[in-house]
């Protein structure tokens, strides 16, 4: 979990989203230098966990159990080269919520599976999530009680991890 990541975005989605009374839980997995100032700012709210770096052996089931992946972007950082994980994330067949630019190439990469919202956006990030609506096929694979993730990043709605 490192800056570049820009999961402080997804912390600032949650702390929106549990203000608002939303049942949308956040799980994120992973170490990096910046994992104790995330947990920090994540402190008071309850709809937000961290689990440690998960074996390479149980990450991709793990993954799988997400209804939709998160990869937030910093508007600095929204025109620069994909993210590491877009093949695995892509390989779960879950949806994705990305923040970039249309015009990038994260986006045209995500044509067709997942929602494209502007970088840095906490706000469009909260309303993706807690919305889901007008994104057709994609609302339709979000549309149960869900499980969304990034990169580093899971999080789930009305069913938990224990």
């Amino acid at each position: 979990m490192s800056n570049k990541q820009g999961l402080d975005l997804i912390v600032e989605a949650a702390r929106s989203l549990d203000q608002a009374g939303s049942s949308i839980r956040f799980v994120t997995c992973g170490e990096g230098p910046h994992k104790a100032m995330l947990q920090s700012m994540s402190e008071s709210l309850g709809n937000i966990q961290f689990l440690g770096l998960q074996p390479s052996e149980t990450f991709a089931e793990l993954s799988k159990t997400a209804d939709a992946h998160l990869i937030p972007q910093r508007v600095e950082a929204a025109n620069l080269v994909l993210p590491s994980k877009l093949g695995g994330i892509f390989a779960t067949g879950r949806p994705v919520i990305v923040m970039a630019r249309p015009d990038t190439g994260l986006a045209a990469e995500l044509a067709g599976g997942g929602i494209v919202i502007p970088p840095g956006n906490t706000s469009a990030l909260a309303d993706a999530l807690r919305n889901r609506s007008g994104h057709g096929a994609i609302v339709r694979e979000m549309s149960a009680p869900v499980t969304v993730a990034s990169s580093a990043t899971r999080a789930s709605f009305n069913n938990p991890l224990n």
